[in-house]
């Protein structure tokens, strides 16, 4: 997993932006073959079966997902992460793991890491 994080003095938020992996759903497939189903049909004028369609990645395959989310006191974090701990929870422990250990003199960046962390533990339970 690779992850940056970069403070805003301005806004005094720090973002991080991080990489991960999860495997792709059927839904998401499911999604991906109407696209096609949609575009075969206005280019050729004919309908296709989806049965017909293939896809790639196909549910169950693992893809790489980057995602960036801001970190200010006192602020839920974004909401989108619940549903990264829920696909991903190993990428959400491990994410938690490097914010601990990043190690800044600056007490305010260690805050917005500490609080960071302790909002993502929290999504794990």
């Amino acid at each position: 997993m690779n992850y940056n994080l970069e403070y805003n003095a301005d806004k005094k938020e720090l973002i991080v932006s991080f990489t991960y992996m999860r495997n792709i759903i059927i839904e998401e497939e499911m999604l991906q073959r109407r696209y096609h189903q949609e575009r075969f049909q206005i280019k050729y004028g004919r309908q296709v079966s989806l049965d017909d369609i293939e896809v790639i990645p196909k549910a169950g395959d693992k893809t790489e997902t980057n995602t960036t989310f801001m970190v200010k006191l006192g602020k839920p974090l974004h909401c989108g992460l619940k549903r990264i701990s829920a696909e991903s929870p190993e990428s959400i422990r491990k994410l938690i793991e490097s914010l601990r250990e990043y190690n800044q003199n600056d007490n305010r960046v260690k805050s917005l890491t500490n609080y960071a962390a302790e909002e993502l533990e929290g999504l794990l339970k």
